[in-house]
Protein backbone atom coordinates (compact mmCIF):
# COMPACT_ATOMS: atom_id res chain seq x y z
CA UNK A 1 0.00 0.00 0.00
CA UNK A 2 1.35 3.37 -0.98
CA UNK A 3 2.56 5.58 1.83
CA UNK A 4 0.82 8.88 2.44
CA UNK A 5 2.89 11.75 1.07
CA UNK A 6 3.27 15.11 2.75
CA UNK A 7 3.90 17.75 0.12
CA UNK A 8 5.90 20.85 1.04
CA UNK A 9 6.64 23.93 -0.96
CA UNK A 10 8.71 26.96 -0.09
CA UNK A 11 6.90 30.26 -0.43
CA UNK A 12 9.06 31.01 -3.47
CA UNK A 13 7.26 29.87 -6.63
CA UNK A 14 10.46 28.45 -8.10
CA UNK A 15 10.99 25.94 -5.30
CA UNK A 16 10.25 22.36 -6.45
CA UNK A 17 7.85 20.06 -4.66
CA UNK A 18 9.23 17.20 -2.61
CA UNK A 19 7.77 14.62 -0.31
CA UNK A 20 8.53 14.05 3.34
CA UNK A 21 9.80 10.51 3.86
CA UNK A 22 9.03 8.50 6.99
CA UNK A 23 12.33 7.65 8.73
CA UNK A 24 12.72 4.72 11.08
CA UNK A 25 14.36 5.36 14.44
CA UNK A 26 17.66 3.58 14.99
CA UNK A 27 18.39 2.30 18.53
CA UNK A 28 20.56 4.76 20.46
CA UNK A 29 24.25 4.02 20.83
CA UNK A 30 25.83 4.02 24.31
CA UNK A 31 27.93 7.11 25.04
CA UNK A 32 31.33 6.94 26.73
CA UNK A 33 30.98 10.07 28.83
CA UNK A 34 34.64 10.55 29.74
CA UNK A 35 35.44 10.67 26.03
CA UNK A 36 32.50 12.97 25.37
CA UNK A 37 33.59 15.38 28.11
CA UNK A 38 37.13 15.40 26.69
CA UNK A 39 35.78 16.28 23.24
CA UNK A 40 33.59 19.01 24.71
CA UNK A 41 36.63 20.40 26.52
CA UNK A 42 38.47 20.76 23.20
CA UNK A 43 35.70 22.97 21.81
CA UNK A 44 35.34 24.91 25.05
CA UNK A 45 39.06 25.74 25.25
CA UNK A 46 39.17 26.78 21.58
CA UNK A 47 36.42 29.33 22.18
CA UNK A 48 37.88 30.48 25.50
CA UNK A 49 41.19 31.05 23.71
CA UNK A 50 39.69 33.68 21.44
CA UNK A 51 38.07 35.67 24.24
CA UNK A 52 40.97 35.35 26.65
CA UNK A 53 43.69 36.51 24.24
CA UNK A 54 42.01 39.29 22.24
CA UNK A 55 41.52 41.85 25.06
CA UNK A 56 45.20 41.89 26.04
CA UNK A 57 47.24 40.91 22.98
CA UNK A 58 47.61 44.45 21.62
CA UNK A 59 48.86 45.84 24.93
CA UNK A 60 51.15 42.81 25.29
CA UNK A 61 52.70 43.49 21.88
CA UNK A 62 53.16 47.18 22.66
CA UNK A 63 54.88 46.40 25.97
CA UNK A 64 57.33 44.00 24.34
CA UNK A 65 57.81 46.22 21.30
CA UNK A 66 58.86 49.18 23.46
CA UNK A 67 61.35 47.08 25.41
CA UNK A 68 62.61 45.46 22.22
CA UNK A 69 63.39 48.83 20.66
CA UNK A 70 64.58 50.42 23.88
CA UNK A 71 62.07 53.28 24.11
CA UNK A 72 58.60 54.09 25.44
CA UNK A 73 55.84 52.89 23.10
CA UNK A 74 54.22 56.34 22.79
CA UNK A 75 57.47 58.14 22.00
CA UNK A 76 57.17 57.73 18.24
CA UNK A 77 54.60 56.96 15.61
CA UNK A 78 56.86 54.31 14.08
CA UNK A 79 56.70 52.23 17.26
CA UNK A 80 52.89 52.29 17.25
CA UNK A 81 52.81 51.41 13.56
CA UNK A 82 55.12 48.46 14.04
CA UNK A 83 53.03 47.20 16.97
CA UNK A 84 49.89 47.36 14.81
CA UNK A 85 51.67 45.32 12.13
CA UNK A 86 52.65 42.65 14.66
CA UNK A 87 49.03 42.48 15.82
CA UNK A 88 47.81 41.87 12.28
CA UNK A 89 50.38 39.15 11.67
CA UNK A 90 49.58 37.47 14.99
CA UNK A 91 45.88 37.20 14.16
CA UNK A 92 46.38 36.31 10.49
CA UNK A 93 49.09 33.77 11.32
CA UNK A 94 46.74 31.94 13.68
CA UNK A 95 44.06 31.68 10.98
CA UNK A 96 46.57 30.72 8.29
CA UNK A 97 48.15 27.80 10.13
CA UNK A 98 44.73 26.63 11.25
CA UNK A 99 43.56 26.63 7.62
CA UNK A 100 46.62 24.74 6.39
CA UNK A 101 46.59 22.08 9.10
CA UNK A 102 42.83 21.38 9.25
CA UNK A 103 42.89 18.92 6.32
CA UNK A 104 46.22 17.48 7.48
CA UNK A 105 44.79 16.69 10.91
CA UNK A 106 41.72 15.20 9.24
CA UNK A 107 43.85 12.89 7.11
CA UNK A 108 45.91 11.99 10.18
CA UNK A 109 42.77 10.93 12.04
CA UNK A 110 41.74 8.89 8.98
CA UNK A 111 45.03 7.01 8.86
CA UNK A 112 45.68 6.70 12.60
CA UNK A 113 43.28 7.54 15.46
CA UNK A 114 41.28 10.54 16.65
CA UNK A 115 42.94 10.38 20.07
CA UNK A 116 46.43 10.53 18.60
CA UNK A 117 45.63 13.45 16.28
CA UNK A 118 43.88 15.49 18.98
CA UNK A 119 46.53 14.74 21.62
CA UNK A 120 49.41 15.86 19.40
CA UNK A 121 47.50 19.03 18.48
CA UNK A 122 46.94 19.74 22.17
CA UNK A 123 50.67 19.35 22.87
CA UNK A 124 51.46 21.75 20.02
CA UNK A 125 48.90 24.17 21.46
CA UNK A 126 50.58 23.97 24.88
CA UNK A 127 53.95 24.78 23.30
CA UNK A 128 52.48 27.71 21.36
CA UNK A 129 50.86 29.23 24.44
CA UNK A 130 54.01 28.82 26.54
CA UNK A 131 56.00 30.60 23.83
CA UNK A 132 53.35 33.34 23.86
CA UNK A 133 53.46 33.68 27.65
CA UNK A 134 57.26 33.76 27.86
CA UNK A 135 57.76 36.09 24.87
CA UNK A 136 60.50 38.67 25.22
CA UNK A 137 59.71 40.46 21.94
CA UNK A 138 56.79 40.83 19.50
CA UNK A 139 58.23 38.22 17.14
CA UNK A 140 57.89 35.55 19.82
CA UNK A 141 54.28 36.63 20.40
CA UNK A 142 53.53 36.15 16.70
CA UNK A 143 55.33 32.78 16.73
CA UNK A 144 53.31 31.67 19.73
CA UNK A 145 50.01 32.49 18.03
CA UNK A 146 51.10 30.81 14.78
CA UNK A 147 52.00 27.59 16.63
CA UNK A 148 48.79 27.80 18.68
CA UNK A 149 46.90 27.95 15.38
CA UNK A 150 48.31 24.54 14.48
CA UNK A 151 47.12 23.19 17.80
CA UNK A 152 43.60 24.54 17.31
CA UNK A 153 43.17 22.62 14.05
CA UNK A 154 41.90 19.65 16.09
CA UNK A 155 38.54 21.44 16.23
CA UNK A 156 37.69 19.71 12.95
CA UNK A 157 37.64 16.37 14.76
CA UNK A 158 35.09 17.22 17.45
CA UNK A 159 32.16 16.94 15.05
CA UNK A 160 33.76 13.86 13.48
CA UNK A 161 33.68 12.14 16.85
CA UNK A 162 30.03 13.08 17.45
CA UNK A 163 29.08 11.75 14.02
CA UNK A 164 30.91 8.49 14.75
CA UNK A 165 29.40 7.62 18.13
CA UNK A 166 25.79 8.73 17.66
CA UNK A 167 22.79 7.69 15.62
CA UNK A 168 21.05 10.20 13.39
CA UNK A 169 18.45 10.77 16.10
CA UNK A 170 21.09 11.30 18.82
CA UNK A 171 23.26 13.55 16.68
CA UNK A 172 21.12 16.68 16.80
CA UNK A 173 20.84 16.43 20.60
CA UNK A 174 24.58 16.05 21.18
CA UNK A 175 25.44 18.69 18.60
CA UNK A 176 23.20 21.01 20.60
CA UNK A 177 25.18 20.19 23.74
CA UNK A 178 28.47 20.84 21.93
CA UNK A 179 27.15 24.15 20.61
CA UNK A 180 26.00 25.13 24.10
CA UNK A 181 29.46 24.43 25.55
CA UNK A 182 31.06 26.40 22.72
CA UNK A 183 28.75 29.34 23.39
CA UNK A 184 29.68 29.27 27.07
CA UNK A 185 33.36 29.26 26.10
CA UNK A 186 32.91 32.25 23.82
CA UNK A 187 31.45 34.29 26.68
CA UNK A 188 33.72 32.79 29.37
CA UNK A 189 36.93 33.91 27.61
CA UNK A 190 36.56 37.63 28.35
CA UNK A 191 35.24 36.75 31.82
CA UNK A 192 38.45 34.82 32.54
CA UNK A 193 40.39 37.80 31.27
CA UNK A 194 38.61 40.00 33.81
CA UNK A 195 40.06 37.80 36.55
CA UNK A 196 43.50 37.71 34.94
CA UNK A 197 43.60 41.50 34.65
CA UNK A 198 44.37 41.73 38.38
CA UNK A 199 46.90 38.88 38.33
CA UNK A 200 50.44 39.87 39.24
CA UNK A 201 52.73 37.47 41.11
CA UNK A 202 55.99 35.58 40.81
CA UNK A 203 56.60 31.84 41.18
CA UNK A 204 60.08 30.87 42.45
CA UNK A 205 61.42 27.33 42.65
CA UNK A 206 65.12 27.43 43.58
CA UNK A 207 66.79 29.21 40.65
CA UNK A 208 63.68 29.03 38.47
CA UNK A 209 61.54 32.16 38.43
CA UNK A 210 58.30 32.75 36.51
CA UNK A 211 56.54 36.11 36.58
CA UNK A 212 52.81 36.10 35.86
CA UNK A 213 51.27 39.40 34.76
CA UNK A 214 47.89 40.41 33.30
CA UNK A 215 49.49 40.40 29.84
CA UNK A 216 51.16 36.97 29.79
CA UNK A 217 48.72 35.14 32.08
CA UNK A 218 46.34 34.23 29.20
CA UNK A 219 49.10 32.08 27.71
CA UNK A 220 49.79 30.30 30.99
CA UNK A 221 46.08 29.74 31.68
CA UNK A 222 45.47 28.29 28.21
CA UNK A 223 48.51 26.02 28.57
CA UNK A 224 47.12 24.79 31.91
CA UNK A 225 43.65 24.17 30.44
CA UNK A 226 45.17 22.27 27.51
CA UNK A 227 47.34 20.19 29.86
CA UNK A 228 44.26 19.14 31.86
CA UNK A 229 42.48 18.30 28.61
CA UNK A 230 45.47 16.24 27.43
CA UNK A 231 45.46 14.23 30.67
CA UNK A 232 41.77 13.46 30.21
CA UNK A 233 42.56 11.81 26.87
CA UNK A 234 44.33 9.01 28.76
CA UNK A 235 40.84 7.58 29.35
CA UNK A 236 39.55 8.48 25.88
CA UNK A 237 37.78 5.62 24.11
CA UNK A 238 38.42 5.52 20.38
CA UNK A 239 35.24 5.03 18.32
CA UNK A 240 35.21 1.77 16.33
CA UNK A 241 36.38 2.10 12.77
CA UNK A 242 34.64 0.67 9.74
CA UNK A 243 36.38 -2.01 7.75
CA UNK A 244 38.97 -0.76 5.30
CA UNK A 245 37.49 -2.81 2.51
CA UNK A 246 33.84 -3.21 1.70
CA UNK A 247 32.23 -6.33 3.08
CA UNK A 248 31.00 -9.04 0.75
CA UNK A 249 27.43 -7.92 1.33
CA UNK A 250 28.34 -4.33 0.46
CA UNK A 251 30.19 -5.44 -2.65
CA UNK A 252 27.27 -7.55 -3.77
CA UNK A 253 24.84 -4.68 -3.31
CA UNK A 254 27.13 -2.47 -5.33
CA UNK A 255 27.47 -4.74 -8.35
CA UNK A 256 23.90 -5.93 -8.85
CA UNK A 257 22.99 -4.59 -12.33
CA UNK A 258 20.17 -2.10 -12.01
CA UNK A 259 19.68 -2.98 -8.35
CA UNK A 260 18.86 -0.56 -5.60
CA UNK A 261 22.36 -0.93 -4.23
CA UNK A 262 24.06 0.49 -7.31
CA UNK A 263 26.64 3.14 -6.50
CA UNK A 264 24.94 6.53 -6.52
CA UNK A 265 27.71 8.88 -5.47
CA UNK A 266 26.97 8.81 -1.74
CA UNK A 267 27.11 5.08 -0.94
CA UNK A 268 30.77 5.20 0.03
CA UNK A 269 30.07 8.24 2.15
CA UNK A 270 27.87 6.01 4.29
CA UNK A 271 30.06 2.90 4.19
CA UNK A 272 31.70 3.32 7.59
CA UNK A 273 34.92 5.08 6.62
CA UNK A 274 36.54 8.25 7.80
CA UNK A 275 36.47 10.84 5.04
CA UNK A 276 37.94 14.32 5.25
CA UNK A 277 37.96 14.36 9.03
CA UNK A 278 34.35 13.13 9.36
CA UNK A 279 33.13 9.69 10.39
CA UNK A 280 29.89 8.53 8.85
CA UNK A 281 28.68 5.05 9.69
CA UNK A 282 26.31 2.88 7.71
CA UNK A 283 23.04 2.17 9.51
CA UNK A 284 22.62 -1.34 10.85
CA UNK A 285 18.91 -1.19 10.16
CA UNK A 286 18.32 -3.13 6.97
CA UNK A 287 14.88 -1.60 6.53
CA UNK A 288 16.29 1.85 5.76
CA UNK A 289 15.49 2.67 2.18
CA UNK A 290 17.60 4.83 -0.09
CA UNK A 291 15.70 8.00 0.78
CA UNK A 292 16.20 7.43 4.49
CA UNK A 293 19.91 6.83 3.96
CA UNK A 294 20.11 10.05 1.98
CA UNK A 295 18.36 11.91 4.77
CA UNK A 296 20.79 10.46 7.30
CA UNK A 297 23.71 11.39 5.08
CA UNK A 298 22.37 14.90 4.69
CA UNK A 299 22.14 15.38 8.46
CA UNK A 300 25.71 14.08 8.81
CA UNK A 301 26.83 16.81 6.44
CA UNK A 302 24.90 19.41 8.41
CA UNK A 303 26.38 18.04 11.62
CA UNK A 304 29.90 18.40 10.26
CA UNK A 305 29.50 22.15 9.97
CA UNK A 306 27.46 22.88 13.11
CA UNK A 307 29.56 24.74 15.60
CA UNK A 308 29.92 28.12 17.26
CA UNK A 309 33.50 29.21 17.14
CA UNK A 310 35.54 32.08 15.85
CA UNK A 311 38.24 29.84 14.59
CA UNK A 312 36.37 27.05 12.83
CA UNK A 313 36.97 26.31 9.19
CA UNK A 314 36.50 22.61 8.58
CA UNK A 315 37.80 21.40 5.23
CA UNK A 316 36.53 18.15 3.79
CA UNK A 317 38.02 17.63 0.34
CA UNK A 318 37.17 13.95 0.11
CA UNK A 319 37.33 13.13 -3.58
CA UNK A 320 40.75 11.53 -3.52
CA UNK A 321 39.87 9.11 -0.73
CA UNK A 322 36.53 8.34 -2.37
CA UNK A 323 38.24 7.60 -5.68
CA UNK A 324 40.67 5.19 -3.99
CA UNK A 325 37.83 3.37 -2.25
CA UNK A 326 35.87 3.06 -5.49
CA UNK A 327 38.93 1.76 -7.31
CA UNK A 328 39.62 -0.83 -4.59
CA UNK A 329 36.07 -2.22 -4.65
CA UNK A 330 36.01 -2.12 -8.44
CA UNK A 331 39.18 -4.19 -8.75
CA UNK A 332 38.07 -6.70 -6.13
CA UNK A 333 34.96 -7.44 -8.19
CA UNK A 334 36.78 -7.95 -11.45
CA UNK A 335 35.54 -4.68 -12.87
CA UNK A 336 31.91 -5.75 -12.49
CA UNK A 337 30.77 -2.68 -10.56
CA UNK A 338 27.65 -1.07 -11.91
CA UNK A 339 27.88 2.69 -11.68
CA UNK A 340 27.27 5.60 -13.98
CA UNK A 341 30.02 6.00 -16.53
CA UNK A 342 29.53 9.76 -16.46
CA UNK A 343 30.22 9.93 -12.71
CA UNK A 344 31.04 13.50 -11.84
CA UNK A 345 34.70 14.30 -11.34
CA UNK A 346 36.46 16.99 -9.36
CA UNK A 347 36.36 19.38 -12.31
CA UNK A 348 32.69 18.84 -13.17
CA UNK A 349 31.73 19.52 -9.56
CA UNK A 350 34.01 22.55 -9.53
CA UNK A 351 32.19 23.90 -12.59
CA UNK A 352 28.87 23.40 -10.81
CA UNK A 353 30.12 25.68 -8.05
CA UNK A 354 30.26 28.50 -10.62
CA UNK A 355 26.53 28.91 -10.15
CA UNK A 356 25.25 32.44 -9.57
CA UNK A 357 23.52 31.55 -6.31
CA UNK A 358 26.56 29.71 -4.91
CA UNK A 359 28.94 32.48 -5.99
CA UNK A 360 26.68 34.93 -4.17
CA UNK A 361 27.09 32.86 -1.00
CA UNK A 362 30.88 32.91 -1.47
CA UNK A 363 30.84 36.71 -1.75
CA UNK A 364 28.64 37.14 1.34
CA UNK A 365 30.79 34.76 3.39
CA UNK A 366 34.06 36.37 2.31
CA UNK A 367 32.94 39.95 2.99
CA UNK A 368 31.41 39.31 6.42
CA UNK A 369 34.50 37.36 7.55
CA UNK A 370 36.81 40.03 6.12
CA UNK A 371 34.96 42.74 8.04
CA UNK A 372 34.93 40.66 11.22
CA UNK A 373 38.68 39.95 10.98
CA UNK A 374 39.44 43.61 10.34
CA UNK A 375 37.26 44.86 13.20
CA UNK A 376 38.68 42.47 15.78
CA UNK A 377 42.17 43.65 14.76
CA UNK A 378 41.49 47.38 14.91
CA UNK A 379 39.19 47.62 17.94
CA UNK A 380 41.79 47.27 20.70
CA UNK A 381 44.33 49.71 19.16
CA UNK A 382 41.56 52.24 18.53
CA UNK A 383 40.15 52.02 22.06
CA UNK A 384 43.67 52.31 23.44
CA UNK A 385 44.55 55.49 21.53
CA UNK A 386 41.08 57.10 21.74
CA UNK A 387 39.92 56.20 25.25
CA UNK A 388 42.97 54.80 27.02
CA UNK A 389 41.45 51.32 27.36
CA UNK A 390 43.65 48.72 29.03
CA UNK A 391 43.19 44.98 29.47
CA UNK A 392 40.39 45.31 32.04
CA UNK A 393 38.32 47.70 29.91
CA UNK A 394 38.85 45.59 26.80
CA UNK A 395 37.76 42.47 28.69
CA UNK A 396 34.49 44.14 29.63
CA UNK A 397 34.00 45.26 26.03
CA UNK A 398 34.65 41.78 24.60
CA UNK A 399 32.32 40.23 27.18
CA UNK A 400 29.48 42.47 26.03
CA UNK A 401 30.24 41.85 22.35
CA UNK A 402 30.42 38.07 22.86
CA UNK A 403 27.10 38.07 24.71
CA UNK A 404 25.51 40.07 21.89
CA UNK A 405 26.83 37.60 19.31
CA UNK A 406 25.38 34.64 21.20
CA UNK A 407 21.98 36.34 21.56
CA UNK A 408 21.69 37.07 17.85
CA UNK A 409 22.92 33.63 16.82
CA UNK A 410 20.08 31.97 18.71
CA UNK A 411 17.62 34.68 17.65
CA UNK A 412 18.49 33.95 14.02
CA UNK A 413 18.02 30.21 14.52
CA UNK A 414 14.66 30.84 16.20
CA UNK A 415 13.55 33.10 13.34
CA UNK A 416 14.54 30.45 10.79
CA UNK A 417 12.60 27.78 12.67
CA UNK A 418 9.56 30.06 12.57
CA UNK A 419 9.64 29.84 8.78
CA UNK A 420 11.57 32.96 7.78
CA UNK A 421 13.73 32.20 4.74
CA UNK A 422 17.49 32.27 5.14
CA UNK A 423 17.96 34.80 2.34
CA UNK A 424 15.82 37.36 4.19
CA UNK A 425 17.82 36.81 7.38
CA UNK A 426 21.04 37.30 5.41
CA UNK A 427 19.69 40.54 3.96
CA UNK A 428 18.65 41.65 7.45
CA UNK A 429 22.20 41.07 8.69
CA UNK A 430 23.67 42.90 5.70
CA UNK A 431 21.56 45.97 6.46
CA UNK A 432 22.85 46.13 10.04
CA UNK A 433 26.42 45.49 8.90
CA UNK A 434 26.15 48.30 6.36
CA UNK A 435 24.65 50.69 8.92
CA UNK A 436 27.46 49.93 11.38
CA UNK A 437 30.20 50.33 8.76
CA UNK A 438 28.68 53.62 7.59
CA UNK A 439 28.76 54.96 11.14
CA UNK A 440 32.35 53.81 11.62
CA UNK A 441 33.28 55.46 8.31
CA UNK A 442 31.66 58.76 9.32
CA UNK A 443 32.97 58.81 12.89
CA UNK A 444 36.43 57.25 12.47
CA UNK A 445 37.31 57.90 8.81
CA UNK A 446 39.20 60.97 9.97
CA UNK A 447 42.78 61.75 11.02
CA UNK A 448 43.92 59.27 13.66
CA UNK A 449 44.61 61.99 16.23
CA UNK A 450 41.05 63.38 16.16
CA UNK A 451 39.02 62.38 19.21
CA UNK A 452 35.70 60.54 18.75
CA UNK A 453 33.12 60.37 21.53
CA UNK A 454 32.85 57.01 23.28
CA UNK A 455 29.09 56.72 22.67
CA UNK A 456 29.68 56.91 18.91
CA UNK A 457 32.13 54.03 19.12
CA UNK A 458 29.80 51.90 21.25
CA UNK A 459 26.80 52.51 18.99
CA UNK A 460 28.77 51.73 15.81
CA UNK A 461 30.20 48.49 17.17
CA UNK A 462 26.87 47.37 18.63
CA UNK A 463 25.05 47.81 15.30
CA UNK A 464 27.85 46.16 13.31
CA UNK A 465 27.91 43.20 15.70
CA UNK A 466 24.24 42.46 14.96
CA UNK A 467 25.00 41.96 11.27
CA UNK A 468 27.90 39.53 11.54
CA UNK A 469 26.39 36.58 13.50
CA UNK A 470 23.03 36.99 11.73
CA UNK A 471 24.68 36.60 8.32
CA UNK A 472 27.06 33.88 9.40
CA UNK A 473 24.38 31.70 10.94
CA UNK A 474 22.08 31.97 7.91
CA UNK A 475 24.53 31.83 5.02
CA UNK A 476 25.78 28.29 5.72
CA UNK A 477 22.23 27.04 6.13
CA UNK A 478 21.23 28.71 2.84
CA UNK A 479 24.33 27.39 1.07
CA UNK A 480 23.64 23.80 2.12
CA UNK A 481 20.05 24.02 0.86
CA UNK A 482 21.21 25.50 -2.44
CA UNK A 483 23.60 22.56 -2.83
CA UNK A 484 20.61 20.23 -2.50
CA UNK A 485 18.94 22.04 -5.37
CA UNK A 486 21.98 22.11 -7.64
CA UNK A 487 23.76 18.82 -6.85
CA UNK A 488 20.81 16.76 -5.64
CA UNK A 489 19.86 15.61 -2.16
CA UNK A 490 21.78 12.33 -2.45
CA UNK A 491 25.08 14.11 -3.10
CA UNK A 492 27.59 14.40 -0.24
CA UNK A 493 28.54 18.03 0.45
CA UNK A 494 32.01 17.76 1.96
CA UNK A 495 33.82 19.01 -1.13
CA UNK A 496 31.42 21.90 -1.72
CA UNK A 497 31.33 22.90 1.95
CA UNK A 498 35.13 22.93 1.93
CA UNK A 499 35.12 25.72 -0.64
CA UNK A 500 32.69 27.74 1.45
CA UNK A 501 34.90 27.33 4.51
CA UNK A 502 37.92 28.27 2.40
CA UNK A 503 36.36 31.63 1.50
CA UNK A 504 35.82 32.44 5.17
CA UNK A 505 39.30 31.34 6.17
CA UNK A 506 40.99 33.40 3.46
CA UNK A 507 38.99 36.43 4.55
CA UNK A 508 40.05 35.92 8.18
CA UNK A 509 43.67 35.97 6.99
CA UNK A 510 43.46 39.01 4.69
CA UNK A 511 41.14 41.10 6.91
CA UNK A 512 43.54 41.49 9.86
CA UNK A 513 46.42 42.29 7.50
CA UNK A 514 44.44 45.10 5.89
CA UNK A 515 43.38 46.46 9.28
CA UNK A 516 46.93 46.42 10.63
CA UNK A 517 48.11 48.29 7.53
CA UNK A 518 45.24 50.77 7.78
CA UNK A 519 46.05 51.53 11.41
CA UNK A 520 49.49 52.80 10.34
CA UNK A 521 47.86 55.56 8.24
CA UNK A 522 47.69 59.06 9.67
CA UNK A 523 44.21 59.35 8.16
CA UNK A 524 41.84 56.38 8.60
CA UNK A 525 39.65 57.37 5.63
CA UNK A 526 41.02 54.66 3.25
CA UNK A 527 40.76 51.98 5.96
CA UNK A 528 37.01 52.35 6.44
CA UNK A 529 36.35 53.28 2.80
CA UNK A 530 37.56 49.85 1.67
CA UNK A 531 35.36 48.10 4.25
CA UNK A 532 32.34 50.13 3.17
CA UNK A 533 33.07 49.55 -0.53
CA UNK A 534 33.23 45.80 0.04
CA UNK A 535 29.86 45.92 1.77
CA UNK A 536 28.33 47.88 -1.15
CA UNK A 537 29.60 45.23 -3.56
CA UNK A 538 28.34 42.50 -1.22
CA UNK A 539 24.76 43.74 -0.92
CA UNK A 540 24.72 44.69 -4.61
CA UNK A 541 25.52 41.12 -5.66
CA UNK A 542 22.96 39.80 -3.17
CA UNK A 543 20.16 41.99 -4.53
CA UNK A 544 20.99 41.18 -8.15
CA UNK A 545 20.79 37.42 -7.58
CA UNK A 546 18.27 37.50 -4.73
CA UNK A 547 15.65 35.70 -6.79
CA UNK A 548 18.03 32.79 -7.42
CA UNK A 549 18.53 32.09 -3.72
CA UNK A 550 15.74 29.48 -3.65
CA UNK A 551 16.04 25.97 -2.33
CA UNK A 552 14.33 22.67 -1.59
CA UNK A 553 12.84 22.40 1.88
CA UNK A 554 11.22 19.64 3.91
CA UNK A 555 8.37 19.90 6.42
CA UNK A 556 9.64 20.39 9.96
CA UNK A 557 13.21 21.09 8.82
CA UNK A 558 15.04 22.87 11.64
CA UNK A 559 17.73 25.49 11.37
CA UNK A 560 21.16 24.66 12.70
CA UNK A 561 23.92 26.72 14.29
CA UNK A 562 26.93 26.92 12.04
CA UNK A 563 30.46 28.27 12.17
CA UNK A 564 31.93 31.33 10.65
Amino acid sequence: MAEEENISINQDDKTPLIKDEVVEVEPEKPIHWISMISIMAVGFIANVEYGIVMPSINEFIISKDSHFHGHISNSSDSSESQSDSYLGWALSGFSLTQLVFLPIVGIWADKRTIREAISVCIMIGIIGNIIYATAINPIMIVMGRVIAGIGSSNMALTNSYIAAITTKEQRTRYMGKINGINAIGLVAGPAFNLLLSVTNFTIKIKSFEMKVTPLNSPGYMLAFFLLCCLISFIWFKEPPRGSTDATDEEKQSLVVPGGSGALNGSSLYRSGRYMGGSQIYQSSNSNYNNSNQQAANQEDVHASITQITSASAHLSFNYKSIAKSVSKIHKSNGGAMNYKEDKETFWTNLKKLLNASLLTCFVINFVQNFVFGALETMITPMTSEQYGFKTLSNSVMYSVVSAEIIVFIFATVAASNMGIQDKFLVLFGQCFLGAGLTMLFIFFGVPANRHVDLWKFCLSVAITTVGIPTQNTSIYSLYSKLLNRIFGEDEQQGFQTGFMMLMGSLARIVGPLWASYGLTMSNRFPLFLVLLAMWVFDIGVTLIFFGKLTFITKPGQKAMIVAH
